[in-house]
């Protein structure tokens, strides 16, 4: 294109050209600095998302530290808990029994004296530890720790140390197990504990035996548990008041929705649970 320069052109003056000339080029300056600022203010704007991809990066890694030493702490707690109730509860149980064995040989007064004061001091601390246990939550389980509490554990150990046979079912694990939830495996392994303890303290038996089944149908999965020793002459006395164990475990049966049973045939004594769980 050819621009010719005449101040006949158009009736166009030759100054009236210049201004032209002049407008066109400070619009080109005009032009190139907005484009200049839109490329930073681009820059400025992925500067600031990078920022800001950086930044969710590091409140994640420091959520997950944050987990992991949660995780952790809550182990270590569960595993504290664990061995108060195993190694400290039950080991005090049995120790009271062992020394309520020994009552009958105690011929001074003295020393039936002192035996009942040490009694009562291993039936209290015992008692204490219970409640404590029993305010705090357990660490969920599953089904090779319930199945290897109950085949092998401390539950068998004391029994067969206390000179009780010991006979133990369970439903083979199949896929359904994992989805029970993890308060359904803390309240079975509760409840066959403080059964136990029940045996261990108040009955004469020489055998138990502990069956878990386990029924799947469409949308729920149903649990029997039960319990039994040969000691027919004691039976379970639910309306008895200040039994820290019994009143726990029927508190916990209605938590869970399920339904706590008991019976005497002329051979055993059973006590029970049925629970129905939906399935995920």
């Amino acid at each position: 294109m050819v621009f010719i320069l005449s101040s006949k052109h158009n009736g166009w003056t030759l100054s009236t050209w210049n201004g032209a000339i002049s407008y066109l080029i400070f619009l080109s300056i005009f032009n190139l600095y907005i484009a200049f600022f839109i490329n930073r203010l681009n820059q400025t704007q992925e500067r600031l998302a990078q920022s800001k991809k950086r930044e969710e990066r590091l409140i994640r890694s420091m959520q997950d530290i944050l987990h992991s030493q949660n995780a952790v702490n809550t182990e270590r707690m569960d595993q504290i808990m664990r061995d108060l109730h195993d190694e400290v509860g039950q080991g005090l149980v049995a120790a009271s029994i062992y020394i309520r064995s020994l009552q009958n040989s105690l011929e001074s007064a003295n020393a039936k004296r002192a035996f009942e004061k040490g009694s009562a001091m291993l039936e209290s601390t015992s008692v204490s530890i219970r409640n404590m246990l029993n305010s705090l939550d357990r660490q969920p389980m599953n089904y090779a720790y319930l199945s290897q509490e109950l085949a092998s554990g401390r539950i068998p150990q004391l029994l067969r140390g206390s000179g009780v046979g010991y006979h133990f079912t369970i439903t083979p694990e199949s896929p359904a197990w994992s989805e029970v939830p993890p308060e359904i495996y803390a309240y079975i392994h509760r409840f066959y504990q403080e059964s136990v303890t029940n045996i261990l303290r108040h009955s004469r038996a020489d055998q138990c035996r502990i069956d878990l089944r386990m029924r799947i149908r469409a949308d729920q999965i149903l649990f029997a548990g039960s319990i039994r020793d040969n000691d027919i002459q004691r039976n379970f006395n639910f309306n008895k008041t200040g039994s820290t164990g019994l009143d726990g475990l029927v508190q916990k049966t209605r938590q869970v929705g399920g339904i706590l049973r008991h019976g005497r045939k002329p051979a055993f004594k059973k006590i029970g649970f049925l629970l129905q769980v939906p399935r995920r």
